[in-house]
C-alpha cells in the first residue's frame, strides 16, 4: 500500500524526536556531553528527514489536487480517517521546522547531505521497484499508469526536487540561525528565549 513511505517517515520522525529526548535527558540529567549523538540527529534531519517530509507532502497533494485516485482513492476514506492522513501528508512539514526554528542544528557539508539524500532516495526507488516485480503491484497506484520512460522521468523529477528541497532546508537553518556557529549552552538559552519571546 502507498502508506510505506508515510509510515517509514512518521518512525524516522518518531525516532528522531525520542532521540532528542533521550540527548536533553543525557545532557539535562546525567550532565554529560552528547556531542555523537547531536551530530547524527543533524545529519538526519538535514538529509533525510526535511528532503523526504518535503517531498510527500508537495507530491502528495499536489496530486491529490489533480486526481485524488492516483494517490489516495476515495475508498480509503472509510479506512483512515482524515485526521490521519494529514498527520501523515501536512503535519511533517511544520513540525520539522518548528525544530529548526527552536534548535540550531548543524547542517552537514552539502556533498554529504545531498550524498545521503540521494542515497536514501535510490534506497526507496529499489523498494519501490523490487514490490513491483515480486509483488506484482505498484506501491503508487498512478505509477501503473506509466510508462517506462513517464517512470523515469518522474523520478528524475522526484530526484531534482528532493535535492532542492535539501537546500531549501539548508536555506531555512541560515534565515533561521545565521551562518554562525553557537555553542550548545548558548542555543539552548537562545532557543528557550525567542520561543519564550523574552
Amino acid at each position: 500500500m502507498a502508506a510505506f513511505q508515510e509510515l517509514s517517515l512518521t518512525m524516522g520522525h518518531t525516532l528522531f524526536f525520542g532521540s532528542c529526548v533521550l540527548a536533553d535527558l543525557i545532557e539535562g540529567v546525567l550532565g554529560k556531553k552528547a556531542a555523537g549523538l547531536r551530530k547524527v540527529q543533524d545529519y538526519v534531519l538535514a538529509s533525510v528527514l526535511f528532503p523526504m517530509s518535503m517531498i510527500v507532502t508537495v507530491v502528495f497533494w499536489g496530486m491529490y489536487a489533480v486526481d485524488r485516485e492516483l494517490i489516495f482513492p476515495a475508498a480509503l476514506d472509510k479506512i483512515i480517517p482524515p485526521w490521519i492522513n494529514h498527520v501523515w501528508h501536512t503535519t511533517v512539514v511544520p513540525v520539522l521546522l518548528l525544530e529548526m526554528y527552536l534548535v540550531h542544528h548543524r547542517h552537514p557539508s552539502r556533498r554529504a547531505g545531498l550524498t545521503g539524500a540521494v542515497t536514501v532516495g535510490i534506497v526507496y526507488l529499489i523498494w519501490v521497484l523490487i514490490v513491483a516485480q515480486v509483488g506484482g503491484f505498484w506501491v503508487y497506484p498512478f505509477m501503473a499508469a506509466m510508462s517506462n520512460f513517464q517512470f523515469f522521468l518522474f523520478c528524475c523529477l522526484v530526484a531534482v526536487i528532493g535535492c532542492s528541497f535539501y537546500l531549501l532546508g539548508e536555506f531555512c537553518n541560515k534565515i533561521f540561525w545565521g551562518g554562525k556557529a553557537k555553542p550548545t549552552e548558548f542555543v539552548a538559552t537562545s532557543s528557550a528565549r525567542r520561543f519564550l519571546n523574552i
